[in-house]
């Protein structure tokens, strides 16, 4: 309380204010300081427009990065062949003996689909390609082996568990050569852990920064009414109502 209203308070009679007064001045309060701000903004235009253009892009590049990286992952999540393992099967072995392979790793929990494709596939798919029909119709024997082509789950698609998946599945008896293109594989998983990174290091700057320009920006309007604050001060104004 200020000196000098101090003996007038004593004097006259304190009335009580009522929660519901209290709860209407609130907001009341609050609105008149709104249209308060607004205009100091219109008085200001230029620097309150810089202002809040420097706010609403801290605000939104990351989100507009974070919403690309999540774009990215989806899309990456489709590249099932980047983690698909292509298993040569030996030449020697009954059509017995790989489908007693293929039933037995697909119960696999790690494994998602299995493809595969025939000898006798793959040589008629050779041909349609490659153009060389007649010139592999003079071969005595089929040089393509059986193939299957494995496609882990995507929880077993990182390249540390597809290349574990990898050397089980050599360790099969029908198998005579497993493949796995790991190197495009970690690469890819690199790419995004690097973005990832990135996405959070600016938006942690950008956060920061954030909070030192309204920071600046609260501290410069104090100084500008400090004169006005010490008056409302003396005359018995509340901290909260300043």
């Amino acid at each position: 309380m200020s000196i000098l209203f101090k003996g007038r308070m004593q004097g006259a009679q304190v009335s009580n204010i009522s929660l519901y007064q209290r709860v209407v001045m609130f907001f009341v309060s609050h609105l008149r300081q709104a249209l308060s701000s607004l205009g100091a903004m219109w008085r200001s235009r230029a620097a309150s427009l810089m202002t809040i253009g420097v706010l609403g892009l801290s605000i939104t590049l990351p989100t507009t990065l974070y919403v690309m990286v999540k774009n990215v992952e989806k899309i990456s999540s489709g590249w099932e062949q980047a983690s698909q393992i292509s298993l040569f099967l030996k030449p020697n072995i009954s059509q017995g003996d790989i489908d007693q392979l293929l039933k037995r790793i697909q119960l696999w929990p790690e494994i998602d689909a299995i493809n595969y494709i025939s000898a006798e596939q793959a040589l008629n798919e050779f041909k349609d390609m490659s153009g060389f029909g007649d010139a592999i119709a003079y071969l005595d024997d089929n040089p393509l082996p059986n193939v299957v082509l494995v496609t882990p789950t995507s929880r077993h698609a990182s390249p540390i568990s597809a290349r574990l998946l990898l050397d089980r599945l050599r360790d099969e008896r029908e198998v005579d050569i497993g493949k796995l293109d790991i190197e495009w594989l970690e690469r890819l998983h690199g790419i995004l852990n690097v973005v990832k990174n990135l996405v959070s290091v600016v938006a942690a700057l950008l956060f920061l920064a954030v909070v030192l320009i309204i920071g600046n920006t609260i501290r410069l309007n104090i100084l500008n009414k400090k004169d006005e604050i010490l008056v409302m001060k003396l005359v018995g104004a509340t901290d909260a109502f300043i």
